[in-house]
């Protein structure tokens, strides 16, 4: 055996040792949570972390890895407080959209206890968990009907993230217009670019323009305004759960995509990123 495979060997019997002190220290970390969720404790003890690494760092006896031996100590200690915050607070669910989209009715339903934090995009989703302002992504990955999400496909083969779990999510895609509107009346549809393509066979049967939106929420939402600007009777949204003030709109068309083929199943896998 040479000497780089007898070096890696001792790495990897030391690494499986230390996943199995990663966990205890984890379970203990997890008891701290609690206390302090009891006690109103701050999770950040600046002292204790302080005392700790004094205390610690008696035990490197080669001056030239103290630091090192520091530095790894404290991405412990920021691996234990984020572990306490989310116990404690809930975990952070990043989602691109506003309420409503697809991706938060998913992130809700994965993580169900989760705090779910809006974005503006799919890179300002992934780009928050990078930072550590968030948890968790949930990102679209690939559309049954549509094919896959690109932008997407791109965060994932250039980030550094990891996936760490897949879920399908029944596509179920409604028509909304104004009270008293009807299929007939329907000129125009606002939304996102894949939902406009999941629906592309209704829009082409009623020969309908289109008008894309960033997400499917947010076209909701610039219908709301356009309708309360200019009382656009003929403006109409493919949306499937609906965020906000619902008074000015109607469904005229309920599970478009059924209307179409009934008997194929439109899901959209969704990706759990961090």
């Amino acid at each position: 055996m040479d000497s780089l495979t007898e070096a890696r060997k001792v790495i990897n019997e030391v690494d499986e040792k230390m996943a199995e002190l990663f966990m205890q220290r984890m379970s203990a970390s997890k008891m701290v949570a609690e206390y302090k969720r009891e006690h109103g404790l701050p999770i950040l003890d600046q002292k204790r972390e302080d005392e700790l690494i004094e205390q610690n760092c008696q035990y490197i006896k080669d001056e030239q890895l103290k630091s090192f031996y520091i530095s790894f100590l404290r991405d412990i200690m920021k691996t234990s407080r984020a572990y306490q915050h989310m116990l404690v607070s809930g975990a952070k669910i990043a989602y691109s959209g506003v309420e409503g989209a697809f991706a938060h009715i998913a992130a809700g339903r994965i993580f169900s206890e989760g705090n779910c934090i809006s974005c503006r995009d799919f890179k300002a989703a992934y780009d928050s968990v990078v930072s550590g302002e968030n948890d968790v992504a949930v990102l679209p990955i690939e559309n049954s009907y549509a094919g896959e999400v690109g932008q997407t496909i791109d965060l994932i083969f250039s980030g550094t993230l990891f996936i760490n779990g897949i879920y399908e999510l029944e596509i179920r895609q409604n028509l909304l217009g104004v009270p008293g509107a009807t299929v007939e009346d329907v000129k125009k549809v606002i939304s996102h670019p894949q939902a406009l393509s999941q629906c592309h066979d209704y829009i082409e049967l009623r020969k309908l323009e289109t008008e894309e939106a960033n997400n499917t929420a947010f076209a909701f939402s610039h219908y709301v305004r356009l309708c309360s600007i200019n009382n656009l009777e003929d403006l109409d949204n493919i949306i499937e759960h609906l965020p906000i003030n619902l008074q000015i709109c109607q469904i005229i068309l309920k599970f478009i995509l059924y209307h179409i083929d009934q008997q194929l199943k439109k899901c959209l896998e969704i990706y759990l990123i961090n």
